[in-house]
């Protein structure tokens, strides 16, 4: 890396600083620099994953446990929903290289499963089918016989600047949502998505079959 690239980078923990986060999410910057700082992620989300797979071979339980499960509620929900997201970026990185990714991820729970004493079986048969065009869905909303969009529809909705906010706001008003005109803008100028944030839900617990022996 070279020097200026170093510079760039300030104090960080991770892939990103501080200030890289606010350029890369458009609150900062032009741009031009928002450019030249992507160009600069491609080859560290590389070596990223290659950690990654050093990561699994070599790193001790215990630090796992200590990133994982922290004593915190609220790092361990944190982590579960960056888990979830990440899961969501590999899986759109494998589909554009034309990976086998229903065996990508059995084989990969398969192997993870092995490493902690367990036999792990999964069958993953992903069915694909185009998103409903715009149109269609403010269509389900408005009309009470029809069944409506799902929430994860509703959500892209909210991002997607094909649909005015005012338009939006008055469909989703009149089907029982109560978002605001100003909610909506508001959402969609904040940053500048590549791809809409998840809502996920993180405080669950699901007792391991281990703690049932």
């Amino acid at each position: 890396m070279s020097e200026q690239q170093s510079a760039t980078r300030g104090q960080k923990d991770g892939i990103l600083s501080d200030e890289e986060r606010e350029v890369l999410s458009g609150s900062k910057g032009d741009n031009s620099t928002r450019e030249a700082l992507c160009e600069v992620l491609r080859e560290r989300l590389r070596t990223a994953l290659i950690d990654l797979e050093a990561l699994y071979m070599w790193l001790p339980d215990d630090d796992l446990q200590a990133v994982f499960n922290p004593s915190e509620r609220r790092e361990t929900s944190a982590v579960r929903a960056a888990s979830q997201e990440a899961l969501s970026l590999l899986f759109i990185g494998m589909d554009m290289n034309g990976d086998v990714i229903e065996e990508r991820i059995t084989e990969s729970l398969a192997y993870a499963g092995i490493s902690q004493g367990e036999q792990i079986r999964a069958h993953l048969e992903l069915v694909r089918e185009p998103v409903a065009d715009v149109d269609h869905q403010l269509h389900r909303l408005e009309d009470p016989d029809l069944p409506g969009p799902s929430l994860l529809e509703l959500e892209s909705l909210l991002y997607d600047d094909q649909v005015s906010p005012d338009r939006l706001a008055e469909v989703m008003d009149n089907s029982g949502w109560g978002i605001s005109e100003s909610d909506i803008r508001e959402s969609r100028v904040a940053t500048a998505f590549e791809r809409i944030p998840q809502s996920i839900v993180t405080d669950v617990t699901v007792q391991s079959p281990k703690e049932n022996d």
